[in-house]
Order: structure tokens, then C-alpha cells, then sequence
């Protein structure tokens, strides 16, 4: 399914493109500021060496102070691809010379007509905005600039740093790995475009023995300016080499449930049981159980307070065994019984007040903030091993199967102030430092817990860069609440034109809200309430329509209209899959749509075979040849507003 979307022409010649930017040192796609030096690529006086093995490419470039730079480039010659990465570690005895405007990208393409397309990430309360993961194309005419940054050190607050630029009669998509505030720069001049990337504040010597890293950088390159090719050009590279996999696959669809603790002090050992015990009574199938902020004591073996937000108390990482007297063993087994695995939320990073890391000599506090909560420096390896150590210990002793990652805060103050506090000349080198740190911190994890991915949350979607998105899966699209059906339907599609592995979910019984949700990894999740009270029959309903189509998220995607904010219109996607012959799609006619008919012509179809079509929320079937859906569109009645519809499409055998 994920195989290459290339020509083997367009894959030569994208090999032979991609090589030649790395041939010369002086001509290397980078550039920096060093002692009041401007360098473009190595030249003198730098030394240079240049090793190469198979599809990869070294360049190692030493100054005559003792600073070493090191380039690793790797390509793909079947995707079109390379990715890079540059390093530098001051050899020397003496601090080096002032190292500014790093760029791991500062390269050009050449052709006319430019246009880029440019992600959003997720939003922040209370700036939510409809256009959150949406996708916007600009010509780039002569003199035109675009600048992006994320506000702060979260890497897709608002924006994300993904890209498709076409010129010519090319396209080339590009995407960064940062997992703090980065900076990308489009810059066209006459029938081209520069394009430069890196750490969004560095300036900073390094000491002795210390090493700076950067933003790595991925680029893709295909013939013709066709957006749906170009967008499942780069998910079929991502799914196929990108994705941290799960026993050789992408990790299956999942359908979770759990129990929400934050201010629930009656959630505990017993209640969670009873809420795995209904379930089954119920019938309500699940392969995943979450179990989010609260587990833990606040201090000691104190128990959190009731009624605040638990997630605002961490910083003791021990199970609290007052309310999960076996460490929590006891879920987890039950789980295991009905076919199930546990999730667990942890946010390392956050320090509360008299929590057992608070005040630690590894912990940061900011001026301009009250003491009530400190960030905790990832980029310190003493901190990393404790702190791996006790939660090596919660999941190896509790049975959790996932590890869930989460970030509440902001934490450029923190690091600004720890860069101020060692003197001058180093702003940008703690968020540096702790970019490294996090992500060995995250490998770490990993190696010990290797069955599946991690799941990445940041308040919501707001750090997935493509560092995050290597390693990671996002169960938590956005904290944007799920019955925001304009955003939800919105998000979807803006973001698999880039990710598919994220989550969704819904909050009640409502057919459109829960199909506004749908996604790979799907929460159906009733209070204990409810749970007690009712049948299961509504959202069983729901999650078996998900059953039907979850196996296509991962398939290509086509977008059949443009996220709009209002509710005066329809919207719709696409999902198929040419090998299996099979695909889903989904419209929806807002609550305001005075039009009860729309027609969307779909992609990637067989025009020379026929289909049967079932719609899944009316029960009804019917066939259609292939060419009528390409060439004439589906047509789509729903004649109620605020209404649904999921067509799930199949070649006809025989």
C-alpha cells in the first residue's frame, strides 16, 4: 500500500537533484554567523572531509579555533527523499567564538510560478480558531517573505512546520524536526525561492567539550505541481519510512475507553474495575483503557487533594497506593483478561510545589512567574535517569503498556532565564540542551518499553514536529472540546494531508458529533454514570461503523472540500486505497447548509470498474461504475440539516 508514488525517471532524477546539494563544501545547503563570519556552507578555513557509504553522505569540517562541524545527510532513493542534520562541539580547550544564525537549511529552488502551501498547528485556549490544522497556498511572487515561528517553545503551537513548494513543474515538500521554537524562512526572488531554517534564538559560545545540535531537516522532491499526488507522496513516505512501527506494521486502529481521575477522588482501584467489569457486562468492545492525570501521590504517601485539577500536581512519579493499593496491577490484569491494555499520563517535565522533585538542583524556576510550578531541565542526564528510573518502575510494576507524554506549560521563560543566569553570550543554549535531552529521553523510553510507539500530547496538539513524529502517535488531536464539530471536521482535513496516527472521540450518544470524530484511534467514553445506568447500544452503534472503515485511515486521503468556519456549507473527505480497491467518505451538511445535494468527483478510483457503495447510516446499498465517480462525482442527499453521511465504496468482483 505505502509503496512509492514515483516514476523510476522522477526517482533518479530526484537522487541525482538531492546528491548534487551535497557535493561541495562550500556549496552545502546551510549557512551560519561565527566570530563575525558569514559562512555559506565549509569553505576556508575550514578542513574539510567528506565520507560516503551507500546512501548516505558525512561531511566533517573543522576550524582552526577547534570547532567541528559535522553534516549527516541520508537519502531515499525511492521516495525522492533526504534528510539531514547538522552538529557542532567545541574541541578546544577555551570557549569558542560567538556561534549566531545557525541555519541547518539555507538552500534554493529554482523555477517559475512559486507557490507555497504552508500547515497550521493546534490552537490555544482561549484563541481557538477554526482554522487549526488547516493547510493555505500562496503564490510566492518576486520580494515576497514568509517568516513562521511558534510563539513558544511548543513546536506546533498555531504553526507547524510542514511545507509543500511548488515551482515549475516540481514540487518539494519539506518538514522539520524541532521539539522547541524553531524558524523557517521563504524568501523569492526572480523565479526562485530561498528557504532557510533553524533554532528560533541562538546566540550563544560553545565551552569546552559542549556540543550544539540543530533542526533536522526532511525534503522530498516529485515532478508536476498535482496537490493530491503530492500529498499522498509524502504520507506514503511517512507511513513507510518515518513511522515508528509496531511488530513491522503501523500500530492497528484502536478503540479506547478509560477512567478520568482529575478531581475524582472516588476513582480508584475499585471504581476502575467496575467501570472494566461493565464493559464486558456491556459488551462494549475496547483494546485500549486510559488512565490519565491523578495516580500518583502528591507528596510522600499524601494523596492529591480532592477537587483541584490533578494534572496541575505533578512532580511525585509513585503510584498512590491508598487509592491503587497493587500500583495499579490489578487494572491492568483485568484489562488483560478482556483482551485489553492500559495507558498511562505522565508529565515529566512539569515540577508542582511541594511535589518530590520540586526544588531539585536540576529544576528551573522563572522570574516572571509565581514558585507554584518549575521545569524540570531534561537536558540534565541526572535528572533523566531518575527520573526514568521511577517510571521505569510505575510501568514495569503496573503492566501499562503505553506511555503517554504531556506538557502543560510553557517553558521558554524557563530556559530564557537559564540562559541568563550563566552569563553572556548563551541565549538559546538551554532550550538546545534540553532539545537533545528530550529526545534521548524519549529513545530511552522506547527501548525499554519497545511494543509500541509513544503517545505525544502538549495541551493538545501542539508539539508534533517531525522529531515528535517519528517516535510518537497523538491520541489527543487537539484539547479543543469534541463537540466542536466545525473544528473537528476542520482538523480532519488539515491534518491527514500530513499525519493519520492521531486520536479522536465522542462525548454522547449524537451520530454527527461522533462521525465529526472519527480517526484510527477512536474514545467512546461514558462517565461511570452512565455506564451504570444505560445501555451501551447508541455508541456500539457508533464504534461498529468505526469498525467498518478503520482499516482505510491510513490509506490516501483527498480532501473534497476546504475547512470553512461556517455553518452555511458542506464539507468532505475522501480515503482509498487502489490496492485493496476499497475506500470510505465522509460529508456532512452543516447545521445552516440551505443545500440538501452536493456532488463530489473522487480520486484514486478505477475508472474502468464498477463499484458497490453502502451507506452506513442509512443502510442503503446500491453499485456505480468507477467512471461516473471520477468523471460525474457521488451524490450525496441528506435531507436534514445538521446530518451525515459515511459511504463506504468497493470494487465489484466478477
Amino acid at each position: 500500500m505505502y509503496q512509492s508514488l514515483l516514476s523510476e525517471h522522477e526517482k533518479e532524477s530526484a537522487f541525482s537533484d538531492l546528491c548534487t546539494r551535497f557535493v561541495s563544501a562550500e556549496a552545502l545547503p546551510l549557512s551560519f554567523l561565527y566570530g563575525g563570519t558569514r559562512y555559506h556552507g565549509f569553505p576556508s578555513p575550514f578542513v574539510t572531509t567528506r565520507a560516503e557509504d551507500s546512501d548516505q553522505v558525512c561531511w566533517t569540517a573543522r576550524h582552526p579555533d577547534g570547532l567541528c562541524a559535522t553534516l549527516h545527510v541520508t537519502f531515499n532513493r525511492e521516495y525522492g527523499q533526504c534528510e539531514w542534520s547538522l552538529r557542532f562541539v567545541n574541541e578546544s580547550e577555551h570557549d569558542s567564538s560567538l556561534l549566531e544564525e545557525v541555519c541547518s537549511a539555507d538552500f534554493s529552488f529554482a523555477g517559475e510560478n512559486p507557490t507555497l502551501t504552508f500547515a497550521t498547528g493546534d490552537t490555544q485556549r482561549p484563541f481557538k480558531d477554526a482554522y487549526a490544522f488547516s493547510n493555505t497556498e500562496l503564490p510566492m511572487m518576486w520580494g515576497t517573505t514568509l517568516s513562521f515561528m511558534p510563539p513558544d517553545c511548543r513546536s506546533t503551537v498555531n504553526v507547524a512546520p510542514y511545507y509543500r513548494l511548488a515551482f515549475g513543474n516540481n514540487t518539494a515538500i519539506l518538514a522539520l524536526g524541532w521539539h522547541g521554537q524553531w524558524r523557517t524562512t521563504f524568501t523569492a526572488g526572480d523565479k526562485t525561492v530561498n528557504f532557510r531554517a533553524s533554532q528560533a534564538n541562538l546566540s550563544a559560545v560553545l565551552h569546552p567539550g559542549e556540543t550544539l545540535i540543530t533542526p533536522t531537516v526532511c525534503l522530498l522532491q516529485m515532478e508536476g505541481r498535482d496537490r493530491y499526488r503530492a500529498i499522498n507522496h509524502w504520507r506514503r513516505w511517512y507511513h513507510a519510512c518515518a513511522c515508528r512501527l509496531v511488530e513491522g506494521e503501523l500500530m492497528k486502529p484502536k478503540r479506547f475507553t478509560g477512567a478520568w481521575m482529575s478531581g475524582r477522588p472516588d476513582m480508584n482501584e475499585e471504581t476502575m474495575l467496575e467501570i472494566i467489569r461493565l464493559n464486558q457486562e456491556k459488551k462494549v468492545h475496547y483494546s485500549l483503557f486510559w488512565m490519565d492525570a491523578g495516580w500518583y501521590f502528591f507528596h510522600d504517601d499524601v494523596s492529591l487533594p480532592n477537587n483541584i485539577s490533578y494534572w496541575s500536581r505533578p512532580g511525585t512519579w509513585k503510584v498512590d497506593t491508598h487509592r491503587f493499593p497493587t500500583g495499579l496491577k490489578a487494572v491492568t490484569d483485568a484489562l488483560v483478561a478482556d483482551g485489553a491494555e492500559g495507558l498511562l499520563w505522565f508529565e515529566p517535565e512539569r515540577v508542582a510545589k511541594d511535589t518530590a522533585f520540586y526544588g531539585r538542583e536540576f529544576c528551573f524556576s522563572a522570574k516572571s512567574f509565581a514558585s507554584e510550578q518549575q521545569n524540570a531541565d531534561m537536558g540534565n542526564p541526572v535528572f533523566r535517569e531518575e527520573m526514568l528510573a521511577a517510571i521505569d518502575k510505575v510501568m514495569q510494576e503496573g503492566g501499562i503498556a503505553l506511555y503517554r507524554q504531556d506538557m502543560n506549560f510553557k517553558p521558554n521563560l524557563y530556559w530564557e532565564d537559564n540562559d541568563r543566569a550563566q552569563g553572556e553570550h548563551r541565549r538559546g543554549m538551554t532550550e538546545n540542551r534540553y532539545v537533545a535531552g528530550i529526545l534521548a529521553y524519549y529513545d530511552e523510553i522506547l527501548r525499554r518499553h519497545p511494543k509500541y510507539p509513544l503517545d505525544m500530547c502538549a495541551g493538545g496538539g501542539t508539539r508534533f514536529d517531525l522529531e515528535a513524529a517519528k517516535r510518537c502517535i497523538m491520541l489527543t488531536l487537539t484539547d479543543t472540546p469534541q463537540s466542536d464539530t466545525v473544528m473537528m471536521q476542520n482538523m480532519r482535513l488539515g491534518r491527514n494531508e500530513w499525519f493519520s496516527l492521531f486520536g479522536g472521540g465522542c462525548p454522547g450518544e449524537d451520530l454527527y458529533t461522533a462521525q465529526s470524530n472519527l480517526a484510527p484511534f477512536y474514545g467512546l467514553n461514558p462517565s461511570l454514570n452512565y455506564l451504570r445506568e444505560k445501555d451501551q447500544s447508541v455508541l456500539n452503534a457508533h464504534a461498529a461503523k468505526w469498525e467498518r472503515i478503520n482499516h482505510l485511515f491510513y490509506a490516501d486521503f483527498y480532501p473534497l472540500t476546504a475547512p470553512s468556519p461556517e455553518e452555511t456549507v458542506w464539507v468532505a473527505w475522501e480515503f482509498y486505497d487502489p490496492d485493496r480497491g476499497e475506500g470510505f467518505v465522509q460529508a456532512f451538511r452543516r447545521k445552516d447548509c440551505e443545500i440538501a445535494t452536493e456532488v463530489f468527483r473522487l480520486h484514486g478510483i478505477d475508472p474502468a470498474s464498477d463499484y458497490e457503495w453502502e451507506e452506513l447510516n442509512t443502510g442503503t446499498k446500491g453499485q456505480i461504475a468507477g467512471a461516473v465517480l471520477c468523471e460525474q462525482g457521488l451524490s450525496v442527499t441528506l435531507p436534514e440539516k445538521r446530518s451525515c453521511a459515511l459511504f463506504v465504496l468497493k470494487t465489484r468482483k466478477g
